[in-house]
């Protein structure tokens, strides 16, 4: 059965070049769409198969619309693909018209930011004006008898019997945009070996920083994170983060199963083949002394960094006693009491934590009568 990918039209465009080069040896049909939103509800509604969304470039970063697309339709879609396209912006006109007698520049947002070093230095009072896309922006300058040029592929200027006014005008010598195939929940496109998920952060010192820490202490490399404004209020943010492997793997599995625990909440945007990688052999012989070492190397700092944020909040507290010296003994029993039983559920000696906490718990109200003290564990 012939399947079909949606990508934004019209024909001419960068997407439709990096759609055909995901559906090369695939029984895939190509369909242009008008615009990202329709690319996204068509594959959520089944009227096609896949999606291609163009979500980074190497030179103006990720495109915001795209990462909206997916928090908002994160329980129905995911990723199933990635493609990578090097990207190369022309200066199209129609026959006759020169550099010289050009009046308008016309392509999409995009493109436009990764020329505007050569706008600048070439064409510096000449307006620019934004289109849906750089095929859409070829097409107009085809159809007008104005002077105007667009900055598009090729191929756009194949469609539409316009000249090559300048070639390669990106400020960015290896201009690139990665695009992502999306397709419905449970979608298969191939091996995978990278991943994306979705996550959020309670609004607190550290807890990023410890939910990243999963990664790092399972031996997961993360290749990309990046924040977008959960809609909520201001200062909430949700996280995008890829990495390398699959959660079939035990190193993965146990990093996200950390990750859930450290997080608001996480998404499975979805497992890929992964452009210019290879899935790793498996690690037969297991970790090593110097990895095992490593990792408790990263432990012990999350220890002093949480001693830390403690000796912070009790400098409050001795903020609200007025710098008083006041021991409360039923209150220190039910802390340690409570960490013995937490000790036990995680196998740890209840015993040796418990006296752990009876050597801090006197530092800790020594520093209530000095607040404003700078010492801390």
């Amino acid at each position: 059965m012939v399947e079909t990918i949606a990508y934004l039209g019209p024909e001419g465009t960068y997407s439709e070049e990096a759609a055909s080069i995901w559906a090369a040896g695939r029984p895939v049909t190509l369909r242009a769409l008008g615009s990202l939103v329709k690319v996204a509800r068509a594959v959520d509604e089944g009227s096609v198969d896949w999606g291609l969304l163009p979500a980074e470039n190497s030179c103006e970063g990720s495109l915001a619309l795209t990462l909206d697309l997916l928090i908002d339709r994160a329980d129905h879609l995911q990723i199933c693909g990635e493609v990578v396209l090097r990207i190369r912006h022309h200066l199209l006109a129609r026959p006759g018209i020169t550099q010289g007698r050009v009046t308008r520049i016309i392509s999409h947002f995009q493109a436009l930011a990764q020329c505007r070093g050569y706008l600048e230095r070439n064409h510096p009072d000449i307006e620019l004006v934004e289109a849906e896309s750089t095929a859409e922006a070829a097409r107009t300058v085809a159809i007008s008898p104005e002077p105007w040029a667009a900055i598009g592929t090729v191929k756009a200027a194949r469609l539409h019997d316009l000249t090559i006014l300048a070639e390669d005008i990106a400020d960015l010598r290896e201009n690139a945009t990665r695009f992502i195939v999306i397709g419905r929940r449970g979608c298969y496109a191939g091996p995978a070996d990278k991943t994306t998920i979705l996550v959020g952060v309670d609004n607190r010192p550290g807890a990023l920083y410890c939910l990243l820490g999963e990664f790092a202490r399972h031996g997961v490399n993360l290749t990309r994170i990046e924040s977008r404004p959960a809609k909520t209020r201001l200062g909430e943010y949700v996280f995008f983060i890829d990495f390398e492997g699959h959660p079939d793997r035990p190193e993965v599995a146990a990093a996200l199963a950390g990750a859930r625990q450290r997080s608001s909440f996480c998404k499975l945007l979805g497992s890929y083949p992964a452009v210019g990688a290879s899935t790793p052999a498996p690690d037969t012989a297991g970790p090593n002394l110097a990895q095992i070492r490593a990792e408790i190397d990263i432990l012990d700092g999350w220890i002093v960094d949480l001693l830390a944020q403690r000796a912070s909040l009790v400098r409050r507290i001795g903020k609200l006693k007025d710098g008083k010296l006041i021991r409360d003994p039923a209150r220190e029993r039910q802390v340690v009491n409570r960490l013995r039983v937490l000790a036990a559920k995680k196998g740890v000696d209840p015993e040796v934590v418990a006296g752990v906490y009876r050597l801090l718990l006197p530092y800790y109200v020594e520093l209530q009568a000095s607040p404003d003290s700078q010492n801390s564990l």
